[in-house]
């Protein structure tokens, strides 16, 4: 992601408002676009147009939401093998090869993920739904297209067209909401997943058509995706288990508390679900703040560290390593910084936050997801350092403590009764993961040259 921060640095350095708010606008959409798009989606089609799922309200959210979130829980795994690979391609200046492995792995995407939203709803029963296979079909749309926008999400990364990109998702939004008011009008809940489908399909579409335009395909035989399952198998599980800590407290959630939807074997827990959405919207601005700033400027005292190892001397090498060092600790605490002072404030205003969104919202959840959040967020920066350095195995000792952590967490806050403690599972699991994981980060950066001479002398990967 580097790449969008010295774009999103250069209109930055343009001064004036304008080009903060370009920078704004192009971070969020690049880093989050369907997150918050799907969040803002539903929180409009609710507030606005509840009379076109008024068939089956519960169950036209409850499709959104698990579309999203097994969206991750299947395929998180693959978007990190799917990074590692393009970046791979990028770097070897193989452009043609880049657009051809966008196609295979969207080829794998596309048939597992319509292959698992095809057997999970003709599971249900939704004879209640006048147009239950328009709907049907609508969902196993919507699925496959969620599925491709993450991956189209890691690609359009490459490509300086951040503006259109911006507009993309505004229009696919925008399709989607006018589709569901029109549709869901004349069609009820079949013509109103139809029409929110058909905006996020629209997405899709344009993502492809404005990555295809820089990268254009070829050279199929030379994308071979085995081999890199099989050498980064643990930044697969490492990429897999985050997203499954991510996900788990949700779901024990709404096995145990949450409420049936209609026949289905759904389920949805809005005491809990709607709190943590809107405090994950919290993380977005140091998000941003990571991809212009933290990560820009350590790539590039990482760059110039590496070169150095080529030629300089050794004191040079150290020179560059420590300024490497001092780059990942100043990212790391300024950004902290900037998103505990946010998370802060929005902690204070939690209270007038909740009653303007929601009517019902608990504040405390909501105060202790929002804590959550921050520590999900340091978590997420620190594993993406151990990204940098290959340490691929440590980052995934540190998502399986997430994921272990907010499981067990979430079923004792579920055998205890206490709806109080709704959330600190999540909190604790990003509190100690963070922890684990830079338990890993801070000796390992140190040893950084030694591990590179080693793996030189080897010709092992470290």
């Amino acid at each position: 992601m580097a790449g969008i921060g010295f774009v999103l640095q250069k209109v930055l350095k343009e001064g004036g408002m304008t080009s903060l708010i370009k920078v704004a606008l192009s971070g969020a959409i690049v880093v989050a676009g369907p997150w918050i798009l799907s969040i803002i989606g539903i929180f409009f089609i609710g507030e606005f147009a509840p009379y076109a799922i008024a068939e089956s309200h519960n169950l036209f959210i409850a499709i959104i939401i698990y579309s999203y979130a097994f969206s991750l829980f299947l395929f998180g795994g693959i978007h990190y093998i799917f990074t590692r690979h393009i970046s791979d391609l990028i770097y070897e200046k193989k452009d043609r090869e880049a657009g051809a492995a966008l196609i295979i792995y969207s080829t794998i995407v596309i048939i597992c993920s319509a292959c698992i939203a095809t057997i999970t709803l003709s599971l249900l029963n939704l004879g209640h739904i006048r147009l239950h296979m328009l709907f049907k079909a609508a969902s196993v749309l919507l699925f496959v297209s969620v599925n491709l926008i993450w991956l189209l999400m890691i690609f359009i990364s490459l490509v300086n067209r951040y503006l259109h990109i911006f507009f993309t998702y505004l229009a696919g939004t925008i399709v989607s909401f006018v589709g569901v008011f029109i549709l869901g009008r004349h069609f009820s809940a079949g013509g109103a997943m139809a029409g929110f489908a058909f905006g996020q399909f629209l997405i899709v579409v344009f993502l492809y058509i404005i990555s295809f335009l820089q990268f254009k395909p070829g050279n199929f035989r030379n994308i071979h995706i085995g081999r890199y399952f099989r050498q980064y198998v643990f930044l697969f599980l490492s990429g897999m288990f985050y997203y499954w800590g991510m996900w788990i407290d949700k779901m024990v959630f709404w096995v145990f508390k949450g409420f049936r939807v209609g026949n289905t074997f759904f389920r949805l827990f809005d005491s809990y679900d709607i709190p943590v959405y809107f405090a994950n919207l919290t993380m977005i601005p140091g998000l941003i703040y990571f991809v212009v700033i933290s990560e820009t400027d350590f790539f590039v005292h990482l760059t110039s560290f590496l070169r150095t190892l080529h030629y300089s001397i050794y004191n040079k090498i150290q020179e560059k390593k420590k300024r490497m060092i001092r780059s990942m600790k100043n990212g790391l605490i300024e950004q902290t910084l900037f998103q505990a002072i946010f998370t802060f404030v929005i902690i204070l205003l939690a209270g007038d936050i909740a009653r303007y969104l929601t009517d019902g919202m608990d504040t405390s959840i909501f105060r202790i997801t929002l804590g959550a959040v921050f520590f999900h967020l340091l978590l997420l920066t620190i594993s993406i350092f151990l990204y940098y350095i290959q340490l691929y195995r440590q980052a995934f000792i540190a998502s399986l403590v997430f994921f272990t952590v907010n499981f067990f967490g979430s079923l004792v806050i579920v055998a205890s009764g206490t709806s109080g403690f709704f959330g600190l599972s999540y909190l604790a699991a990003g509190i100690i993961a963070s922890a684990v994981g830079g338990s890993f980060l801070v000796p390992s950066i140190y040893r950084f040259d030694r591990r590179i001479f080693l793996r030189a002398a080897s010709g092992k990967d470290i």
